[in-house]
Formats: C-alpha cells, sequence, structure tokens
C-alpha cells in the first residue's frame, strides 16, 4: 500500500510544473519544493527558501533539535529493546535554547558558544526525552559528558561549587524544598538531605524516575 502511494505521488509530481508556497504564496517551479511522502502531492508545503529562513529563527531551530532528540531516542529504542518516555515539546526545546549560559561550566551561550541539549540522565541508562531530563549546555560540555553520568562528569572536571550548584539546579526542576540545602557546602551534603525517596503524596507528577536523580552519599 505504501509503495502504491509512494509510486502514485511520484508520478503526480511529475505531472505538475509548479506549485505555490504556503509561505510566501509565490508560484514557483516544482524542483524548488523539497520531497516529501506526508502530502499528497509528494512535496512540502513551503518552498526552499522559505524553510531555510524558518530554520534560523528560534522556533524553527527548536524544531530541528526536537526532531534530532525524537531520532536518537528511536534509535536508543532499537538498541536498547525497551520503550522510553517522550513528552518533549518544541516549546520547551526553545526556552532551553534561550539560556544564557552552560549548565555544567557557566560560561555565557552566544552564537560563538552556541546552545546545545543535554540529556541529564542519557537515553542509553533508560533516561526520557523529556523537559525535565534536559539541560542548556555548551558544546565542549556536551561533547565531554557525552552518554556518561551527570555526576561522574561533574566530579571529574569541575569542583565541588559547581556540583552543588547543578544539583540545586535539578532539585529546583522537580519543586523540592530547598530548606534543607541552604547551608549545604558540599555535594554530599545536598545528597544526604535529599536521600529520602519522595512518598507518593510527595512524588513529582512529572512522572520522573526520582530514584535517578539520587546520588551516593558516601562521597569523601
Amino acid at each position: 500500500m505504501n509503495e502504491q502511494l509512494t509510486q502514485a505521488q511520484e508520478t503526480k509530481t511529475t505531472e505538475i510544473k509548479s506549485k505555490t508556497c504556503a509561505k510566501c504564496a509565490e508560484e514557483k517551479p516544482v524542483t524548488e519544493f523539497t520531497k516529501h511522502k506526508g502530502y499528497k502531492d509528494g512535496l512540502e508545503a513551503k518552498c526552499k527558501t522559505c524553510r531555510s529562513v524558518y530554520r534560523t529563527t528560534g522556533k524553527g531551530k527548536a524544531l530541528q533539535a526536537l526532531h534530532n532528540t525524537q531520532r536518537r531516542r528511536q534509535n536508543a529504542e532499537t538498541e536498547l529493546g525497551e520503550q522510553l518516555l517522550d513528552t518533549l515539546t518544541t516549546e520547551e526545546v526553545e526556552d532551553l535554547q534561550n539560556e544564557p549560559e552552560c549548565a555544567y561550566c557557566q560560561t555565557q551561550l552566544t552564537e560563538e558558544n552556541p546552545v546545545t541539549l543535554d540529556h541529564v540522565i542519557p537515553f542509553k541508562h533508560g533516561g526520557a526525552n523529556e523537559y525535565e531530563n534536559l539541560v542548556a549546555c555548551c558544546r565542549s560540555c556536551n561533547a565531554r559528558k557525552r552518554d556518561g553520568f551527570f555526576f561522574e562528569f561533574l566530579r571529574d572536571n569541575f569542583d565541588r561549587q559547581a556540583e552543588l550548584r547543578f544539583l540545586l539546579l535539578l532539585i529546583e526542576r522537580y519543586n523540592v524544598d530547598l530548606s534543607d540545602l541552604v547551608n549545604a557546602e558540599t555535594i554530599t551534603q545536598a545528597a544526604e538531605a535529599t536521600n529520602e525517596e519522595p512518598t507518593e503524596e510527595e512524588e513529582p507528577s512529572n512522572g520522573f524516575e526520582w530514584k535517578r536523580l539520587q546520588l551516593s552519599s558516601a562521597r569523601a
């Protein structure tokens, strides 16, 4: 059935010589449109020029990044043999891409030092493709952390102040009471202060597995 549909689209595409762009409303040759099986005529609704301009906008960049995370999630599911949670939206990605600094090293994110998205708990370890499991970071930190655990990456590359700062970022994401962490001076103290698993009433409503965020309090 899919093969027949594809053949029908290709036949129709060769029959038409031009198409009107849904964005700029200009009639252009079919060569100015990218092929896409999802459309009846087998062509994208927007011309290549308009799509190129769109990719430079905030929403366009967010959509590209979202599709990238979805492809990576699908690849991970194939390798793991299990389905991973995916609730991420374009709006959430755009919000992350507007972060002013790297969540790990705190360097400013600019055009020269562009923002990337990192999964705190990588897909290979069962991490979800959701806002609560993502942080904005620089390319350097993203490349160095790769598929490793965030606490190992922080421990091996930064001081304890940076570790604590990042943990507090995660805690704020989960609306955890920070009163016990106000005077915490080390990541160990912070881990001990949040070591108890939330009760059913306290458990975060976003569905993220709280146990995955708990750090060992056995550090020196």
